[in-house]
């Protein structure tokens, strides 16, 4: 059976991936949400890579679904596992030999301006959160009052070295990829995704959407991974 292994993006858990967890069950797919230790000032992309490879221990058949800033580190992971490639689910996606704020800098529309606009708390130890006004404006502007509060109770501190450390590989050779992009993303913008699924030659999907199609677009969310693994 093939098993996505789902990594969440940053202020983010694994808890964010219950939504898609639910829809996903009646598939004849496996999930395993990941909690990647964000919260961890040296946390780097090897140590995520090895958190990864830990909980997923001896399973097969595996894909990476990587969220928002994960795409980083999403085929280093992928590597690490031997898994048969990465499906970006509203996801950035890494330049070899370059970071993703060397990115940011080469092309300012991978993000949207509201996004580079909001005032984003920032923290003397480094880390970054978000005020609950600004989590509901860019992540959650699109589900429910009583699904917003779900959500924006549990997010946590964010520490950026995968954000600020070049990306390890050297290509893409060998690794299938995919791309889906949510068509009302106030994180992401087009430009941006277009971009990596250029990058990686791989077809770019658009689905309805915020930035947390997991939790707001669960079945659309599904489809289209699904999909994607399909045409591979």
């Amino acid at each position: 059976m093939t098993t996505l292994v789902l990594l969440h993006g940053a202020w983010h858990g694994a808890w964010c991936w219950e939504p898609f967890l639910d829809v996903l069950r009646s598939s004849g797919v496996d999930g395993l949400a990941i909690d990647l230790p964000a919260d961890e000032p040296g946390a780097d992309a090897e140590r995520c890579a090895d958190v990864v490879a830990d909980l997923v221990g001896d399973r097969d058949d595996l894909v990476v679904v990587p969220h928002s800033l994960a795409g980083l580190y999403a085929p280093l992971v992928a590597r690490r596992l031997g898994a048969k490639g990465v499906v970006n689910l509203a996801a950035l996606t890494p330049e070899p030999g370059s970071s993703g704020l060397g990115q940011a800098k080469r092309l300012a529309s991978i993000y949207t301006q509201e996004y580079r606009a909001a005032p984003v708390v920032r923290h003397d130890d480094g880390s970054t959160s978000l005020t609950p006004e600004i989590a509901r404006e860019l992540l959650y502007a699109d589900v429910d009052e009583a699904t917003a509060t779900w959500a924006i109770d549990r997010l946590r501190r964010q520490y950026w070295l995968t954000w600020t450390q070049p990306c390890a590989i050297t290509s893409f050779d060998g690794l299938a990829y995919a791309h889906i992009a949510c068509t009302g993303d106030r994180v992401l913008d087009a430009p941006g995704m277009e971009d990596g699924a250029a990058r990686t030659s791989a077809p770019l999907t658009w689905i309805p959407g915020g930035h947390m199609p997991m939790v707001s677009h669960p079945g659309e969310a599904v489809d289209a991974v699904l999909a994607a693994i399909a045409a591979w």
